[in-house]
């Protein structure tokens, strides 16, 4: 398998996530058309963020309006989603093809 190269953007809003969320951030997934090679200049960064407990709507919409920075200053647009490491884990969302791919097709930053 090739060694997949990493946006700076990505990078960056791992950064930004890790330091927001401190002991609770546990990992940031890159996945999608941008990391396999389909993307056109348009599409966007999907991204899933893992967390040890579970984000509340009010702290997701915090961390994305921090995410802007990033992408204004890149010129990006991250697809940012939040999961906990129990509902990664559990059924039903465990058993989803969402899931299955960005597990086994994408990559963690």
């Amino acid at each position: 398998m090739r060694k997949k190269n990493i946006d700076p953007s990505v990078i960056a809003l791992r950064d930004l996530l890790r330091t927001a969320m401190g002991p609770d951030f546990v990992c940031l997934y890159h996945y999608g058309s941008r990391l396999t090679g389909g993307a056109d200049p348009e599409s966007d960064y999907d991204v899933l963020c893992v967390s040890k407990r579970q984000i509340d709507r009010e702290e997701r919409d915090r961390l994305i309006d921090q995410s802007l920075d990033i992408q204004f200053e890149q010129g990006v647009v991250f697809d940012l989603h939040f999961y906990s490491e129990s509902e990664i884990e559990a059924a039903p969302l465990a058993y989803t093809p969402f899931i299955s791919q960005v597990q086994t097709e994408g990559v963690i930053v």
